[in-house]
């Protein structure tokens, strides 16, 4: 299990392995660089991946294309390129919202079962 500190609280996180992660609405944004690790990973040209696998996003750059199930590299709830996955997947729970907002940590334990949080004790001399 794994633990990070946010104002007030310590969210926490036991991946289940489910997939449940990948089948929620939303996008997941290509860095730089990890576009190109993926494509090498699958060893798949330019042109098959962004065609195959993103989307264009505005001026933001590629997302990941969502299907019916939910990311497209999601098979039999498992990540096909897990070992190359990129960082706003790696990160997952820990996002900067996440790790800011109570409510936002509340819509991710709606659907992440390994999700949790607790309080931090206040001291015994505090106000």
């Amino acid at each position: 299990m794994f633990s990070r500190k946010a104002p007030g609280y310590t969210v926490t996180h036991n991946c289940k392995k489910c997939g449940d992660c990948c089948r929620v609405d939303g996008y997941v944004f290509l860095g730089r660089g990890e576009e190109k690790r993926i494509m090498e990973y699958l060893a798949v040209c330019k042109k098959e991946f962004r065609k195959r696998f993103t989307d264009r996003f505005f001026l933001f750059g590629r997302v990941l294309k969502l299907d019916a199930e939910g990311c497209c590299f999601l098979v039999e709830s498992r990540c096909v390129i897990y070992e190359v996955r990129p960082m706003q997947c790696r990160s997952f729970p820990y996002w900067p919202g996440v790790m800011r907002s109570k409510k936002d940590l509340e819509h991710v334990m709606s659907y992440c079962k390994g999700t949790g949080f607790y309080a931090e004790k206040r001291a015994k001399n505090a106000p």
